[in-house]
């Protein structure tokens, strides 16, 4: 588990230029304005936060000027700080995951797309299949299209190789349509990851991806 999440109103302009640009957010629909902290580091009043702010949240004092160094791939990292961090934006939410190990985090606003469409373009033959049937009624077709693209963004963000590098990927949660959400584990590339995934928040897929 990342020792630290948050949700809420994020000051996204004291984030690092290369995270300002975020993944692939499905749309921007209108929502909720409230914060809605939650995950293992309990419930937490957070409305709006930058980087800074949750770290002093963490240190129980200002942190020193916050520098940033940059992967391969440009995945951005703090350089004096001995943790991983990760943020995702959609809707009127953003996610912020520390950790002490590599992570990547998505948060994805269900926002009444054509996701089979979508799906027929960006996901595996095996995805687009069980998104067909998962059932008529539209909300659960959503709610698995949604899960699966926070499922690859936050995969995408891991690596530092963004979207494209899972989209041929198969993330079909448990090798079923009906998974539930919390922890779960699976492997890509010979590599094991550790999932965890949150629908706490009405509307909203949430998904984190460490390596195990």
């Amino acid at each position: 588990m990342p020792e630290h999440m948050w949700t809420g109103e994020a000051d996204i302009e004291a984030a690092p230029e290369h995270m300002r640009k975020g993944g692939a957010d499905i749309g921007n629909a209108p929502g909720s304005r409230r914060g809605a902290p939650f995950g293992a580091a309990g419930r937490v009043d957070l409305k709006r936060y930058s980087v800074k702010k949750l770290l002093e949240s963490l240190y129980g004092k200002p942190p020193a000027p916050i520098a940033y160094v940059y992967g391969k791939e440009g995945k951005p990292y703090f350089r004096d700080l001995p943790f991983y961090f990760n943020l995702s934006h959609s809707g009127d939410y953003v996610l912020c995951a520390v950790s002490s190990a590599e992570i990547g985090t998505d948060i994805q606003q269900h926002c009444g797309k054509n996701v089979e469409r979508l799906a027929r373009r960006f996901f595996t033959e095996r995805e687009a299949a069980a998104l067909e049937q998962a059932g008529e009624e539209r909300e659960t077709r959503e709610r698995l299209f949604y899960r699966l693209w926070a499922r690859k963004e936050a995969y995408g963000k891991l690596t530092g190789k963004g979207i494209a590098a899972a989209l041929e990927v198969d993330f079909l949660p448990g090798g079923t349509v009906s998974s539930p959400y919390g922890c779960s584990s699976g492997e890509v590339g010979g590599k094991r990851l550790l999932w965890e995934e949150y629908d706490s928040i009405a509307g909203y897929s949430i998904a984190l991806c460490r390596y195990g």
